[in-house]
């Protein structure tokens, strides 16, 4: 699958955050999803940055401080694999943020990618709501 017919199957809309709250620019994604490999279970990823994620997933199952390894799917796409994070909060009973750890450089150019595709998308669409 070309990365144009990948990216197309995402829905997601930019969203500004403290510099207290995370580091990075967040991106609200509909259609990622992090599969967690140490809980054999799949969560929708709620917003994706270059520092993290956070995921709709039962708090209860995710111990603060854990680190896990984890996969991100487009779809049913494999994307990166082979992720490794730690769990930082609870911010919900059933929203979960967790930081990425170690990334290497082949997964930061992945997300890297994903988050600059997200980024023109948006452009492009406030672009043509500008000309109706």
């Amino acid at each position: 699958m070309d990365d144009d017919k990948l990216y197309d199957s995402l829905d997601f809309h930019f969203e500004s955050t403290s510099p207290l709250q995370r580091g990075s620019f967040r991106v609200a994604v509909r259609g990622l999803r992090l599969h967690v490999n140490d809980l054999r279970q799949s969560y929708p990823v709620r917003d994706l940055s270059a520092g993290g994620c956070s995921l709709n997933a039962p708090a209860r199952d995710f111990a603060l401080r854990r680190i896990l390894t984890a996969d991100l799917h487009v779809g049913d796409t494999p994307y990166m694999e082979g992720l490794t994070l730690k769990t930082v909060r609870h911010i919900e009973e059933n929203i979960v943020a967790c930081a990425f750890q170690s990334i290497s450089l082949k997964q930061e150019y992945a997300l890297d990618k994903l988050l600059l595709e997200m980024q023109k998308r948006s452009i492009a669409a406030r672009a043509r709501g500008a000309n109706l």
